[in-house]
């Protein structure tokens, strides 16, 4: 119940970003822009939001398989609500592109491997401290196609390509504005003008569908590492004691 009632506040906090978004564009009838904007920064805000709602309905005592898969559970459901929320969002924009259903699907999935992330790190250290790192790989791999230039201009002319195909099959920003949106996200100015690859690649952005595939196998097996961290090693429950 609360996890419904925190997406269904989340969902006219979108509604709201929506309308003032909107309201800023220089073109308001433009059907193709707004969309397109919010599909962008709806990618890293699908994982903010369900590692901050996991974080504070999550189980206290983790030192069972049960309760890690009461958390894994409540993390699913609120990754679900949420790329729903968002997808909810598209239909209200009533443009084509992107299309709802593979969106929605695609920011489950794109979150998966680091939502993983968090719950194999909960086993190990405090679940604050798991959602920070999470968080923060996950933001470093978003903007990687910005800090990378020294990585890919130092590489050997017949490196370039397998350095930059890593890059943007890592970014789900990247792979979304080649696969859904159908866009080139690194020739625009600013992007051309701050990344390296956009002189070097040849215009292919990965197949989504591979990428997809990809978040989802790992995402699995760092679930899988954490429920076995749940079976095998417990982590205990320590109290501290006061003395008067």
């Amino acid at each position: 119940m609360a996890t419904l009632l925190g997406v269904a506040a989340y969902l006219l906090f979108l509604e709201i970003g929506r309308a003032v978004l909107a309201s800023q564009l220089p073109s308001p009838s433009n059907t193709t822009s707004l969309p397109e904007i919010l599909t962008l920064l709806s990618i890293p805000v699908v994982l903010l939001v369900t590692l901050l709602v996991t974080v504070a309905l999550g189980p206290l005592d983790r030192n069972s398989p049960r309760n890690y898969l009461r958390e894994s559970r409540v993390a699913l459901s609120c990754l679900l609500l949420v790329s729903f929320a968002h997808g909810i969002l598209l239909l209200r924009v009533g443009a084509d592109r992107p299309p709802v259903f593979p969106t929605t699907l695609f920011f489950v999935l794109s979150s998966f491997p680091y939502l993983g992330l968090y719950l194999f790190g909960a086993r190990i250290s405090p679940p604050a401290a798991s959602a920070a790192v999470s968080l923060i790989l996950y933001f470093a791999v978003c903007s990687n196609f910005l800090w990378s230039n020294s990585w890919i201009e130092a590489a050997p002319e017949e490196k370039r390509p397998e350095r930059i195909e890593w890059i943007l099959l890592s970014n789900p920003i990247l792979v979304a504005s080649g696969g859904l949106l159908e866009e080139d996200l690194l020739r625009r100015s600013w992007t051309y003008e701050h990344s390296a690859i956009g002189s070097f690649y040849r215009f292919e952005y990965p197949d989504r569908h591979r990428a997809t595939l990809d978040y989802t196998l790992l995402g699995t097996l760092l679930w899988v590492f954490g429920l076995g961290l749940s079976f095998f090693f417990p982590r205990q429950t320590h109290t501290q004691k006061f003395s008067v």
